[in-house]
């Protein structure tokens, strides 16, 4: 048996010789998944795990693996209908910024930076208002100011998408994505205040937002075609300041890939509004 591990192993280092980027985090995905496995050998399984609603995105550690099959790290969306916090595993199709036959796109609201920035603006409204309790201000005034900017944010983008039929030109994502940074930096400038424990938290959040820039001008697309069931362990964890785990896409986007999935895997192309499905 150590024979054969030290085979594993040479051939292992043999492949990082190569540089390939593929491979670039193969040591880490083995690291991780020996790390699992000495765990499951000792006993030390988790018990509870976190709780997801069905449509959350997640951050999934999906590893190295072989050929075409999904590899690195990457968005998901959870199809569970179901789900607990004894149940260790989950139901996800990968998303990706690079679209694809077998992919289906989300709608414009469902843009992973676009997503990522209202979480984080949301939670910027919530540290202002909180801030605000010490004023003489009414609990009602303080409400309207919880959802002052994301409400501003999502009716500049239906009027934007309005205006152009639904159509997002490069022009409106440009647009749209410069109205997401004003609204957050008017947010970010309302929180400049001498306290130290807000300052830290508007950095973080700051910082929950400039991670996700890179998908600022791409487009989100569901990658239907590789569908598959992953331990809760390969997530990355759920934190206030990652909104990966606390948000979910829309009832619209949701049905556009139950859609897709039917015409892919069972050459289903409508659904009978009679049919029903559990």
């Amino acid at each position: 048996m150590k024979t054969i591990f030290k085979e594993a192993q040479r051939i292992f280092l043999n492949i990082m010789e190569y540089n390939l980027y593929k491979f670039k985090y193969l040591p880490q995905s083995i690291l991780f998944k020996a790390k699992q496995f000495h765990n499951e050998a000792l006993g030390k399984n988790t018990k509870f795990f976190p709780k997801f609603k069905r449509g959350t995105i997640v951050y999934v550690k999906f590893g190295i693996n072989i050929g075409s099959e999904l590899s690195g790290n990457h968005f998901a969306i959870v199809l569970d209908k179901y789900d607990k916090v004894t149940k260790s595993t989950l139901t996800v199709i990968p998303l990706s910024s690079k679209n694809n036959k077998y992919y289906q796109a989300l709608t414009p609201y469902d843009n992973i930076y676009f997503k990522n920035s209202k979480y984080h603006l949301n939670k910027i409204d919530e540290l202002i208002s909180k801030w605000d309790i010490t004023s003489k201000e009414s609990p009602s005034e303080l409400d309207n100011k919880r959802e002052y900017y994301s409400n501003e944010f999502n009716e500049y983008i239906k009027k934007l998408l309005i205006e152009n039929n639904g159509v997002v030109t490069e022009d409106v994502q440009k647009s749209i994505n410069s109205y997401s940074e004003e609204l957050i930096n008017k947010a970010l400038y309302k929180l400049d205040i001498n306290t130290e424990s807000f300052l830290e938290s508007k950095e973080r959040h700051f910082k929950g937002i400039e991670k996700y820039k890179k998908y600022k001008n791409k487009d989100s697309y569901a990658c239907v075609n590789m569908i598959q069931t992953i331990d809760k362990r390969k997530l990355t964890p759920v934190s206030e300041y990652e909104s990966a785990g606390n948000i979910t896409i829309s009832e619209e986007s949701m049905s556009l890939i139950e859609n897709r999935i039917r015409k892919i895997y069972f050459n289903i192309w409508h659904i009978n509004k009679k049919m029903r499905y559990y």
